[in-house]
């Protein structure tokens, strides 16, 4: 199994036309034999993460040899699914400006064969204009400063209005508020927290939520606002946020994981203080129950693959709400991969839709939002990178 994948991951540093056919003649007709081998390799990975699993299943391999050896099968699922998926999308432009770089290049290289030709302006001019469309590209400072703007208007996070609710007159710097502490924070201090995490495919993410384009990455209700201290235990699945039990509008904060507990997050409070603790809106807009749902999934995946916690046995406990919210076959898909095990049928039943339009797909989605997922679990945020304003 790890000579299989070992070759995967090296092939990474080299062509993708490994597995090419006889070059044809033709723009198109190259770039159609390019689109076969990348389909086939498709196949392939999914062929050997399925093996994967089953010797996880049949304990051939340990969990953690699983966890080892995943990860780089998806990344390389993940980038050899989006350059399918740029090439179908912008077939056109790509022809054009592969034909104005090969006709380019014989000018500059005469005697040079064709096939020499296609094959060098493929990997140095293609290639990586492929990986540059398909990749995630963060947001700006200034992208994310109108996201954290457009968060506190729909809560309603103004001076005017917190000097109202908390008797604060005169506030002349800009406030904000953290709604797990319920109180005012220099608005330094506060962050939007996402929840749906923007670092994931939003082709992906639209497509588990059963949405037809990219509308959640905007969304304000996709965030929450917070203190950069329990962010950071939001970002990190050390607390999540669930429906309260005793009225509908309401949420509360819950610590998954107490190996925290003692931490400081704000002034005398410790995490330990934040379980159970109701979180505070000063207006009636509430964020969407789904995104904070496909977070909790998050959460506890994190937590399976960490050996913290189990919450399957108490998911009703957590999380009373129902909706159909999320594509049943991508979210199995998807958990499986992060933790190698199947999800519990409490977290599926009450809160998925079926979508049996193309299986492919939703097995596509879910292995592209796994490895989205070890990214951050391989390679957390640096600190100097984990706060934006």
């Amino acid at each position: 199994m790890s000579g299989h994948i070992t070759s995967i991951t090296d092939g990474e540093a080299r062509s993708d036309s490994r597995l090419s056919h006889p070059v044809p003649s033709s723009t198109s007709h190259f770039l159609d034999t390019k689109i076969a081998t990348l389909q086939h390799e498709t196949v392939q990975i999914i062929h050997l993460k399925e093996d994967l699993g089953e010797s996880l299943d049949c304990a051939k391999i340990s969990p953690e040899q699983y966890n080892q050896e995943i990860y780089p099968i998806l990344k390389r699922f993940r980038k050899t699914s989006q350059m399918l998926q740029v090439l179908a999308r912008q077939r056109s432009l790509i022809e054009e400006d592969f034909e104005e770089a090969v006709e380019s290049m014989r000018q500059r290289t005469l005697g040079l064969l064709d096939d020499n030709i296609f094959e060098t302006v493929y990997e140095d001019t293609i290639v990586p204009c492929v990986i540059r469309a398909a990749a995630k590209v963060g947001k700006s400072r200034s992208d994310k400063r109108s996201f954290k703007k457009a968060v506190r208007q729909w809560y309603n996070v103004t001076n005017e209005s917190l000097a109202l609710v908390f008797g604060m007159e005169g506030l002349t710097e800009p406030y904000s508020i953290c709604h797990v502490i319920g109180a005012p924070v220099d608005y330094l201090c506060s962050e939007q927290a996402y929840l749906v995490p923007k670092s994931l495919s939003p082709n992906e993410v639209s497509y588990i939520f059963g949405i037809a384009e990219d509308v959640i990455s905007s969304d304000p209700q996709n965030a929450l606002l917070l203190n950069y201290r329990i962010k950071r235990l939001f970002d990190e699945g050390f607390i999540a946020i669930v429906p309260s039990t005793t009225r509908p509008t309401a949420w509360r904060c819950v610590v998954l994981d107490n190996s925290k507990n003692d931490n400081y997050v704000w002034g005398n409070s410790k995490v330990k203080d934040l379980d159970n603790r109701e979180l505070l809106f000063i207006s009636d807009e509430r964020p969407r129950p789904r995104y904070l749902y496909f977070r909790f999934i998050v959460s506890y995946l994190r937590a399976k693959r960490l050996n913290r916690i189990d919450l399957s046995i108490e998911v009703k406990k957590y999380w009373p709400l129902r909706g159909k919210w999320l594509n049943r076959s991508t979210l199995k898909t998807f958990a499986k991969c992060v933790t190698g095990y199947d999800l519990p049928d409490e977290f599926i039943t009450d809160y998925t839709f079926e979508d049996t339009r193309s299986e492919a797909r939703n097995h596509e989605a879910g292995m592209i939002l796994a490895a989205d997922i070890l990214d951050q679990l391989n390679h957390p945020v640096r600190e100097k990178d984990r706060y934006s304003y």
